[in-house]
């Protein structure tokens, strides 16, 4: 005989809620059976007979459902159950049909010697004697200067875009304007492509910028410091430009 702990495990297992086993005591007397003759005979026949189960669908002609499409049909009426929402794909966005390539920055170093302005393209990754080279030139040209520590101009500002910059000349020829000297007629040399292509334009030759004063500033376009050192056969080219700022 099953002990009480197992009697209940497999009952749960059954899917019995409540089970009372009828015992059959050893000295109780037999059980007799109920004598119905008082009763109609129609009310007994009803006693005797078991109760007739409820209608099913299969009585109304209808096929029975699963209970799972009962238990979905009701969550469904409950708003339970939802259908799985569709993966929204994010659309591309649209590029522009044309660009606008924006300016390039610009890092330069800019000096004050005597009558001249000089704007140089700074290339600090290359780690070439530029300093040295321009200190020699201005010898030549027989205006000797300290090269070591130039003013470095970067445009655009700091976190600001190119974009939203403005034009690189409208930044440069206030600082040329504030660093001329006022007392004589400068002249400005710009080394590198990227300095004269933001002031000279396509000019390949010299020019003459105005500045915001309405005074014209003298302009001589030439190649780059590092260029020069790379390519020292075009030092004879950018003297042969330069020779008459001899004092």
């Amino acid at each position: 005989m099953l002990n009480e702990r197992a009697r209940r495990q497999y009952l749960e297992a059954m899917g019995i809620q409540t089970y009372m086993p009828r015992l059959q005591l050893p000295a109780a007397p037999q059980a007799a059976p109920v004598d119905l003759s008082f009763l109609p005979a129609a009310l007994e026949a009803d006693v005797a007979s078991p109760a007739s189960p409820p209608a099913t669908a299969a009585a109304s002609g209808e096929s029975p459902k699963a209970s799972g499409e009962v238990l979905g049909e009701l969550l469904n009426t409950m708003g339970a159950v939802t259908k799985a929402a569709q993966p929204t794909v994010p659309k591309p966005a649209a590029t522009p049909k044309h660009k606008t390539a924006a300016a390039p920055a610009l890092n330069v170093s800019l000096w004050q010697v005597a009558d001249l302005l000089i704007l140089a393209d700074r290339h600090p990754e290359q780690a070439l004697p530029v300093n040295s080279l321009l200190a020699n030139i201005l010898v030549a040209l027989n205006r000797p200067a300290d090269t070591r520590k130039p003013e470095v101009i970067r445009w655009p500002l700091e976190g600001l875009a190119a974009a939203h910059a403005g034009n690189a000349e409208d930044y440069f020829l206030p600082i040329l304007q504030a660093r001329r000297p006022a007392d004589q007629t400068s002249t400005l040399l710009c080394f590198g492509e990227q300095i004269s292509q933001a002031l000279c334009g396509q000019d390949d030759a010299g020019t003459a910028l105005t500045l915001p004063g309405g005074d014209s500033l003298p302009t001589l376009r030439l190649p780059s410091l590092d260029t020069l050192l790379i390519q020292p056969e075009l030092k004879a080219s950018v003297w042969a430009a330069i020779k008459h700022l001899r004092q």
